[in-house]
């Protein structure tokens, strides 16, 4: 271990710890010099060391992508109603919304808010699947871990859905 007395004198370490201001910089094979407050490497970088920031950089920005991914939309079945139902994938709660017509303007967006059991589940993976009948205007939250499935609707200016089962 080598302890620097002044920061401004030139020293070379090779596979030493450098322990400057309460920090331990580790250096393997690489012949270093301190002068004027600054370190500075004749090895700056090698081929290990640049692949590894790239794998680390490039998993961060998948990590952050399936983050951003975290909603899944449907229409309703019904095919006489403009209604698509919004879940989010990681807690399955689920909103909806459509489209309502307004006097003198291009009309408005009507958005339900969850209501009795579309609020937040146990945290899991969901899903939304519509059945094919086409005077239906719910859809069924499937929790694809469990297997356990509930139908959500509109009813009174709420999405509501029923207890989940299997």
């Amino acid at each position: 271990m080598v302890k620097i007395a002044n920061q401004f004198a030139a020293r070379r370490w090779n596979r030493k710890r450098i322990i400057k201001d309460k920090f331990v910089i580790l250096r393997s094979a690489q012949n270093c010099t301190l002068g004027t407050g600054i370190m500075r490497c004749s090895h700056v970088s090698s081929h290990r060391m640049v692949v590894f920031v790239g794998g680390a950089m490039a998993v961060l920005l998948l990590a952050r992508s399936a983050l951003a991914a975290s909603y899944e939309f449907l229409a309703a079945p019904e095919t006489d109603l403009n209604r698509v139902y919004r879940l989010d994938r990681a807690t399955g709660e689920i909103g909806a919304c459509q489209y309502g017509l307004k006097e003198a303007s291009v009309g408005v967006t009507l958005c339900y808010p969850p209501g009795e059991g579309a609020g937040p589940q146990a945290s899991s993976e969901y899903s939304l699947v519509a059945s094919r009948h086409e005077r239906e205007g719910g859809i069924f939250r499937i929790d694809l871990r469990t297997g356990l499935m509930s139908i959500c609707y509109v009813l009174n200016e709420a999405v509501v859905c029923t207890p989940q089962a299997k």
